[in-house]
């Protein structure tokens, strides 16, 4: 069989599609009668249709493209504002550890160590920036493997210990025991709890409690952290994990990088994350992770 199709006006004025078929004719024992059977169908439906389909598949095909060059537009720009800012920050963390190293005098010693700390926090909210980009667009890479997530917290914990001392914060850890392993990123994950602790710490004020726990809920683990600083305004919550915001009005520096990181970590590892928090009783961060 053999088909055409062509489009033809009607006597209203209107574009018309039509469908010509034409197959031979055989008789019983299989000889070709000289004469063909033909069909005429309207196909203007099925052609509009079809056009439709194509032309919002070209739609599609080109925002997409559009979306991807403006996404490596982004990325291209974050490297290169973060070469442009780490560029004279190298030196300066370099210059005061030698400074600190041969300064004898107390109050010297502290201004250097207030450079010191400020160059660091400002390469941590840096190296966020970066990450965040790179989640965004697709290429932030994870390294998955098994490992003890309670050692995990002990480590951070044990890291954080001066800063809680002097902050004279009372700090608690309650591990459940015979956790089995966490399969994931270990230098991620650890990156979402010490951005955790760090955020408590800070925000939570002079003499505050901190309390981490964990536990096996189900088939996942479960990582609480709460503390009883001045906690988050009811309105703040909901976009407590978006880029770029500040949830706590009570310190509104910062752009709010580590939560957004922390969110984006979690769910690459199929967890979730969330906050509760009621105004002047305090904040309590979870996270669940799935086990190996």
């Amino acid at each position: 069989p053999a088909s055409i199709e062509y489009q033809v006006r009607h006597k209203n004025q209107t574009k018309l599609w039509l469908r010509e078929s034409f197959q031979p004719k055989y008789d019983d024992d299989g000889t070709f009668v000289p004469y063909f059977t033909g069909k005429l169908e309207n196909i203007t439906v099925w052609k509009e249709a079809e056009d439709h389909l194509q032309k919002s598949y070209e739609k599609e095909l080109q925002l997409r493209v559009a979306l991807e060059k403006e996404a490596q537009k982004r990325i291209y720009f974050t490297w290169a504002l973060v070469h442009e800012l780490r560029t004279p920050l190298t030196p300066i963390i370099l210059a005061s550890d030698a400074l600190h190293s041969v300064a004898v005098d107390n109050k010297l010693k502290s201004l250097v160590n207030n450079i010191n700390n400020g160059a660091s926090e400002l390469n941590t909210r840096i190296s966020e920036l970066l990450d965040l980009a790179r989640g965004e667009v697709g290429i932030l890479k994870f390294v998955h493997e098994s490992f003890d997530f309670n050692a995990v917290i002990r480590e951070i914990s044990e890291f954080f210990m001066p800063e809680i001392r002097l902050h004279e914060q009372k700090f608690s850890v309650k591990l459940e025991s015979g956790l089995p392993e966490v399969s994931g990123d270990r230098g991620r994950i650890k990156q979402v709890v010490s951005n955790l602790l760090e955020n408590a710490i800070k925000y939570s004020g002079n003499g505050s409690e901190i309390n981490i726990q964990t536990a096996l809920a189900g088939q996942e683990f479960l990582f609480t952290i709460s503390d009883s600083g001045p906690g988050i305004p009811e309105d703040k919550l909901e976009n407590i994990f978006d880029p770029y915001r500040c949830g706590n009005e009570l310190h509104p520096s910062g752009l709010g990088l580590g939560l957004a990181l922390s969110k984006m970590i979690i769910e690459k590892h199929s967890g979730k994350i969330w906050v509760s928090s009621v105004k002047n009783s305090g904040c309590s961060f979870s996270f669940t992770l799935p086990k190996v």
